[in-house]
């Protein structure tokens, strides 16, 4: 069976670079980042809330929970050498 492609590490700071700086750049590169490195799903960044990020004093938390809105499959497949990614 065929290797299906998966961005690398060069592949990320491209994609990172196209996200820009103005506007919603730094949006677009947390949810980038959040997929990249926390190996977290679309619907589960696009359903975190502040409350999810932000603990009670206002401080990043260290661990984020969430519920995945819509489960699409029970498991995705890893790349061995993929950053994050879920098994």
């Amino acid at each position: 069976m065929k290797q299906v492609p998966v961005f690398g590490d060069q592949d990320m700071r491209r994609m990172l670079r196209r996200c820009g700086n103005g506007g919603l750049g730094p949006r677009n590169r947390c949810m980038m980042m959040l997929s990249w490195l926390g190996g977290m799903r679309v619907s589960e960044i696009t359903a975190l809330t502040v409350d999810n990020v932000l603990g009670p004093d206002g401080k990043i938390r260290e661990e984020i929970q969430v519920q995945c809105v819509r489960r699409l499959r029970d498991e995705l497949p890893r790349h061995p050498q993929g950053q994050g990614h879920r098994p």
